[in-house]
């Protein structure tokens, strides 16, 4: 693909006339991408398309690739595909599959040498990313596990750590202690020791996602306050798993636990 001089477009030349994209008007070396219009391109061999104007950058493909300098132009021989806009919104399975029934007869009637076959762009573009909904799917699976079975974990080491300090639980109340102050004494425990399993998997986290969003030519910076908010998150979840149990040997009665004394 060269570009050459332009000249005057007959009214002939509707037919020939070609469309680019932004990203190969700057490829042919304007800066300036309207100044591409009415310039000639050759895409072939001694075949140069005078330049009708210039479209914005389109993706044919997923976000893992970056946009490619994009020539339309009009070819009988590669033309074997149409586009058809269905309003589907509020139609019943039935009715679709009637529908294209109807298009496929029309289809062979205008092209009876040629077999029908036919898509839909929303599947189209789903199956671009089907690897990326599939470690989704994956990831919210094992995220929900995992979130699960650490409550259930923080659960049991609660309850172990208010049974074990219940003698030192009943002291303090005798001596004056407020629930609220045992409740924060019980969960403090807990809440640093969450702190400490964030420092350390935060910087994990922040590396494989870094090494996740490189897969797209175009992606999101990692922002800070992603990591902050869901260490908020963990420890709302901690707090909610262990306050119940927090509360319960606050609230008991310090006899029962100091009968032994």
């Amino acid at each position: 693909m060269k570009l050459i001089a332009g000249r005057n477009m007959l009214p002939g030349d509707s037919t020939r006339e070609l469309l680019i994209s932004e990203t190969c008007a700057h490829a042919l070396g304007f800066a300036d991408v309207s100044k591409a219009i009415g310039r000639e391109v050759v895409v072939g061999p001694g075949e140069a398309y005078p330049v009708a104007g210039v479209v914005a950058d389109f993706y044919e493909s997923s976000f893992h690739q970056a946009t490619w300098s994009v020539i339309i132009k009009h070819d009988p021989r590669s033309e074997n595909t149409i586009a058809v806009k269905i309003a589907a919104k509020g139609m019943t399975a039935g009715e679709l599959k009637a529908l294209m029934g109807n298009i496929e007869e029309d289809w062979k009637t205008m092209f009876p040498g040629k077999p029908f076959g036919y898509s839909f762009l929303d599947e189209s573009i789903a199956n671009m990313y089907a690897d990326d909904l599939r470690t989704e799917r994956l990831t919210n699976v094992a995220m929900g596990i995992t979130v699960f079975i650490s409550c259930l974990g923080l659960l049991g080491l609660a309850i172990f750590s208010t049974e074990r300090r219940a003698r030192e639980i009943g002291i303090r109340k005798v001596l004056g202690a407020t629930v609220s102050g045992i409740m924060v004494m019980l969960c403090k425990e807990i809440v640093l020791l969450i702190v400490l399993a964030l420092l350390i998997a935060t910087p994990l986290a922040w590396y494989f996602m870094h090494g996740w969003l490189q897969g797209f030519a175009y992606r999101t910076a990692l922002s800070g306050w992603i990591f902050v908010a869901a260490g908020a998150a963990a420890i709302g979840i901690a707090l909610l798993t262990v306050g119940f149990q927090a509360m319960k040997a606050a609230r008991a009665n310090p006899v029962k636990s100091l009968r032994t004394e």
